[in-house]
C-alpha cells in the first residue's frame, strides 16, 4: 500500500490527538491513515467492564475514522491485530508498508496505559520513523532541528534526514553539538566534510553551533525555539545494531522536551519509504 501513517490507539486523549495530527499530515501530503488497535489483555479487561465484545472496538475505530475524514479528502481505516502493541505495531508497519508512526504523550492515558515509559518501549518496537507529539502543537514539517556531532559517524544520519526533508520539502537545521574541548583544525576539517555532504543533497540547511554538548540540551531546546523549529529530528548512532530507534538518557529528555516540540525518531537504517 505505502504512503500510510499508522496510529496506535486505545481511544485515549493522547491517541486521539495523534490521530488528529495524522489526519492533518495525511491531507497535506496525500497519505492514508491506519488506526491500529492491539487486541490484548488490556482490551479484554476493558470490554468486560463494558459488558461488550470486540465489535465495540471496531465500532470505535469506525467512529474515529468517520470523525477524521469529516471535511477531509483522506482515507482512514481501522485495523485490529491480536497481541501486545510491541508485537502488533511491526506487523502493521509491514502489512501496510507504512512510512510513519504517530504517537502522543499528551493527555490522560487510556485502558492500554500509554504512559511515557511505555511510549519509549513502543518507540523501540517501531520499524518506521516515529513522531511523538507532546501537546496540541503545530503539525507542519517545514523546519526540522537535528543534533549532529561531527566527530562521530554521521553519513547515514544525513542520508535519512535528507530523505525526510525532500519528502516534506523542509529546511534542515543542523545543531552542531560541540564538545567542550576540540582541536580547531580537526573540527574545521570535519565541519567542511559535513557541509560538502549537505551540499550534495541539494536541500536547504542551516548549521547552528551548540557549545558544551555534554550539558547543552537546554541550549539546544532554546535555539530550536529561536529557529522556529516545527520538529526535532533524532537519529540513532550509526554504531548501533538493528533498524530500530533506541533512546538514551539525552534522547529521552529531548523526546519529552520542556518546549513541547514534537519529535521525529529515526534509525538511519530504517527503510524510509517515499
Amino acid at each position: 500500500m505505502g504512503r500510510t501513517i499508522i496510529v496506535p490507539t486505545d481511544f485515549s486523549e493522547g491517541s486521539l490527538l495523534a490521530a488528529e495530527k495524522a489526519a492533518l499530515l495525511a491531507e497535506l501530503f496525500d497519505m492514508r491513515v491506519c488506526l491500529l488497535h492491539a487486541y490484548n489483555h488490556y482490551t479484554r479487561a476493558w470490554l468486560a467492564e463494558q459488558d461488550a465484545d470486540v465489535s465495540l472496538i471496531q465500532q470505535n475505530l469506525n467512529t474515529l475514522a468517520y470523525k477524521l475524514t469529516n471535511g477531509k479528502e483522506i482515507e482512514v481505516e481501522g485495523l485490529i491485530i491480536e497481541g501486545t502493541i510491541y508485537e502488533a505495531l511491526p506487523l502493521a508497519i509491514r502489512r501496510e508498508e507504512a512510512q510513519v508512526v504517530i504517537l502522543s504523550s499528551w493527555g490522560k492515558t487510556g485502558f492500554q496505559r500509554f504512559t511515557k515509559p511505555k511510549l519509549l518501549r513502543i518507540l523501540s518496537a517501531s520499524t518506521a520513523p516515529t513522531i511523538i507529539f507532546n501537546q496540541k502543537a503545530n503539525s507542519m514539517l517545514r523546519k526540522i532541528f537535528m543534533p549532529i556531532n561531527v566527530f562521530r559517524r554521521w553519513n547515514a544520519k544525513i542520508d535519512a534526514a535528507a530523505r525526510i526533508c525532500k519528502f516534506y520539502k523542509a529546511t534542515l537545521f543542523i545543531a552542531e553539538m560541540r564538545p567542550e574541548e576540540v582541536f580547531e583544525k580537526e573540527h574545521r576539517e570535519q565541519l567542511t566534510k559535513l557541509v560538502e555532504r549537505l551540499n550534495q543533497e541539494e536541500i536547504e540547511y542551516i548549521i547552528v553551533p551548540i557549545y558544551h554538548a555534554e550539558t547543552g540540551l537546554e541550549e539546544f531546546t532554546e535555539k530550536a525555539l529561536i529557529a522556529g523549529a516545527d520538529f526535532i529530528l533524532l537519529t540513532s548512532d550509526e554504531e548501533e545494531e538493528g533498524n530500530r530507534f533506541k533512546a538514551g538518557p539525552d534522547e529521552e529528555k529531548l523526546i519529552f522536551n520542556s518546549a513541547n516540540l514534537p519529535v521525529v525518531c529515526v534509525n538511519p537504517f530504517m527503510r524510509i519509504r517515499s
